[in-house]
């Protein structure tokens, strides 16, 4: 699953490309779920393993998020990288572009998520998560427990607070 905004600048013709390339060596991979607004659309060669879901209610969101069995965010361009929080919290690992410091941070403070640069990495990475459900899940889990320490309110407060008290 992607979600997000389809455009150039949130990674999606490296998407498409390293999709077509892991397709190529992986028949059997599943479908290409893309959620959200935009106009970019999935080459020709990818087209028919693509399921366009458009912009849809939070709480739809939600369930796809829990249903896929993976998110996929190629961004290079996050500041936070939200929607990889809400896939941790709805009980999906991620996979991530390894070119985005805070994606990366994420996945390897949380241990939920694989980042990639190349598309044999991506090819990998997806390969790993699909084969073994365990550690699908166990990464959510874990990606699940760094949201909840890492940005519940308590922690954000307390680190607002401090910062607060650090600058005056």
């Amino acid at each position: 699953l992607y979600a997000g905004r389809r455009e150039v600048g949130k990674g999606l013709p490296e998407l498409f490309t390293a999709y077509e390339h892991l397709i190529a060596q992986r028949p059997d991979t599943p479908p290409l779920a893309l959620m959200g607004r935009g106009e970019l659309t999935p080459p020709p060669a990818i087209a028919d393993r693509v399921v366009d879901l458009g912009f849809v209610p939070d709480e739809d969101r939600d369930t796809a998020l829990a249903a896929a069995a993976l998110l996929v965010n190629p961004s290079r361009l996050e500041s936070l990288g939200m929607v990889v929080l809400e896939a941790w919290l709805a009980g999906t690992p991620c996979v991530v572009n390894g070119g985005s410091p805070v994606l990366r941070e994420h996945c390897r403070a949380s241990g939920g998520g694989l980042p990639y640069r190349t598309p044999d990495e991506f090819v990998e990475a997806i390969q790993m998560l699909l084969d073994d459900p365990e550690l699908r899940r166990r990464m959510a889990c874990d990606g699940a427990a760094y949201v909840r320490e890492t940005y519940s309110w308590a922690r954000v407060r307390e680190r607002l607070l401090g910062a607060l008290e650090e600058w005056s």
